[in-house]
């Protein structure tokens, strides 16, 4: 679970966390966002990726235009997976 740090300040202090915490820190999701590049930028379903939270820790978020007709791990090396399906996109 997050912490709230002791360094922080309001009105922020939401917003900041202990990095001792046992939650994955920004680095090791940014590591996991570029694993995942690998492992789903070939779908055919594949749309993009970002960085999310899932119950208030980090997460990656991997972006689909349809759920493709595979199982889609839930972790990657560790960090947890939402999957949102965002439909096709076009450009306008």
């Amino acid at each position: 679970m997050l912490t709230p740090s002791d360094e922080c300040s309001a009105p922020w202090k939401f917003n900041c966390y202990n990095e001792n915490a046992m939650n994955p820190g920004l680095a090791e999701v940014r590591a996991a966002k570029e694993k995942a590049e690998v492992l789903f930028g070939d779908l055919p379903e594949f749309c993009g990726l970002g960085i999310t939270r899932i119950d208030n820790e980090l997460a990656v978020k991997l972006n689909v235009s349809e759920l493709p007709n595979i199982d889609l791990p839930t972790h990657v090396d560790g960090i947890r997976v939402k999957v949102e399906v965002v439909g096709e996109i076009v450009a306008g």
